[in-house]
């Protein structure tokens, strides 16, 4: 967040022990125990640029089917990279990122969306405006170099642990470039 101007959204740091599967929940003074997981989620502005990211971390130690979980979202997410292409739709995006759920044996897990369209924003808003142009399962939406995105491959409330990263990227004209830190594998905060 160095040299960051105000951001137009969050942070969000919130227990997930009640409500795993809420994102943009506030918190309420909650005193962290371990092997809680927490949600991190913040964001950087640049020129009223977006840059969010995010990582659902364990306090102290991880339970090890959370392990699981962390494998199933970084290869979402590598899947979410490399299907971003110009030229392709966000239908065809979200499906390679499905794609790892039905591997996994979870065809039936779905997400709203497995991120959204960013760029310059304003309070309360990283999107730069009042509606979310999502990554969403058969959506049409054409992707365009230029664009700029805050990727999302979630593993929550699945039986198999809970993991969460997001980052966002930008898609050039070779495909797509990872702005914020892209070292996921951090699960424990001590």
């Amino acid at each position: 967040l160095a040299g960051s101007e105000y951001p137009g959204f969050g942070p969000f740091i919130r227990s997930t022990r009640r409500r795993p599967g809420d994102e943009h929940t506030t918190w309420r003074g909650d005193v962290f125990e371990n092997g809680d997981s927490v949600l991190l989620e913040i964001g950087a502005a640049y020129r009223k640029y977006q840059a969010p990211m995010g990582r659902l971390v364990y306090v102290g130690s991880a339970p090890v089917i959370a392990e699981e979980a962390a494998e199933l979202a970084i290869r979402g997410m590598q899947s979410i990279v490399n299907a971003i292409q110009p030229g392709v739709t966000v239908g065809h995006v979200y499906d390679a990122w499905h794609g790892i759920a039905e591997e996994a044996g979870l065809g039936d897990y779905h997400r709203h969306h497995c991120g959204y369209l960013v760029g310059i924003g304003f309070p309360p808003s990283w999107t730069g405006g009042s509606a979310v142009t999502g990554i969403r399962r058969s959506g049409d939406l054409v992707l365009r170099a230029g664009m700029a995105l805050h990727l999302h491959s979630w593993f929550t409330e699945t039986g198999r642990g809970d993991y969460f990263i997001s980052n966002t990227a930008l898609l050039t004209d070779t495909g797509c470039e990872i702005l914020t830190n892209r070292s996921p594998e951090t699960l424990q905060i001590r």
